[in-house]
C-alpha cells in the first residue's frame, strides 16, 4: 500500500465493511472478515483473516494508526525463542501517546509492525526493525488501490464472480442501493 490518504483509506473500509456486511448472513457474523465501531472520539476498524493475522485502524480525529499482526512474521514475539521487550520499545518509538493509549496490552504484544498518520505534519511514520516488514505488504492488501483489485480480491475471497459496474461504485462511494446489494447478493 502507497501512502494512502486518510480520507480514502476510511473510504477503502467502509466498502470493504459494507461488501463483508452484504455477503455474510447474519448468523455468520463470526466469519466477518472486518468489523468497525465508535465510540464517539475513535473510529475503528479490525480486519481478522481468522488464521491469527489481524489488522487494526484507528482514526483520531485526523490522525490514523495502524497496527498489524502477522502470525508467521519472525518479528511476532509469542514464536520468538525469547521475548524481546526492546523490540516493542523500536516498533513504538515516537507513536504520541495519545494514539498508544488506546491499544490494550495485549494489542500492543500482537503487533509485529504499526504505522501513524499525524495530521498536524501530513506525514505517516513508521519505525522499521529490519529488513522484515512484519507482514505489512501482505496485511495490507486487505486494502485495495483500485477498484480492479478490489473487484479481485473480493472473488478470490468469497469465491464468487461480481458485477464489476456494481463493485466499482461500492469501491468508489462506498454506498450501493438495495437494488445494487442484491446483483452483489446473486
Amino acid at each position: 500500500m502507497k501512502y494512502i490518504a486518510t480520507k480514502t483509506l476510511e473510504l477503502r473500509l467502509k466498502a470493504l465493511l459494507l461488501l463483508d456486511e452484504i455477503m455474510t448472513p447474519p448468523e455468520h457474523d463470526y466469519l466477518r472478515i472486518i468489523n468497525s465501531g465508535n465510540d464517539g472520539q475513535v473510529l475503528w476498524y479490525i480486519i481478522d483473516n481468522g488464521s491469527g493475522d489481524s489488522l487494526m485502524i484507528l482514526f483520531i480525529n485526523q490522525d490514523v494508526f495502524i497496527k498489524g499482526f502477522d502470525h508467521e512474521s519472525e518479528l511476532n514475539q509469542f514464536a520468538a525463542k525469547e521475548w524481546d521487550n526492546e523490540f516493542f520499545t523500536k516498533i513504538f518509538a515516537g507513536v504520541p501517546d495519545n494514539l498508544m493509549k488506546l491499544l490494550t496490552k495485549e494489542e500492543r504484544d500482537e503487533t509485529t509492525f504499526c504505522m501513524w498518520y499525524l495530521s498536524d505534519v501530513k506525514k505517516w511514520h513508521e519505525n522499521k526493525i529490519s529488513d522484515n516488514d512484519g507482514g505489512k505488504s501482505w496485511l495490507l492488501r486487505y486494502i485495495p488501490q483500485s477498484a480492479d483489485q478490489f473487484l479481485e480480491w473480493a472473488e478470490d475471497y468469497y469465491g464468487k464472480s461480481f458485477n464489476s459496474i456494481v463493485m466499482e461504485k461500492l469501491f468508489n462511494s462506498a454506498e450501493l442501493s438495495a437494488n445494487d446489494k442484491a446483483i452483489l447478493k446473486q
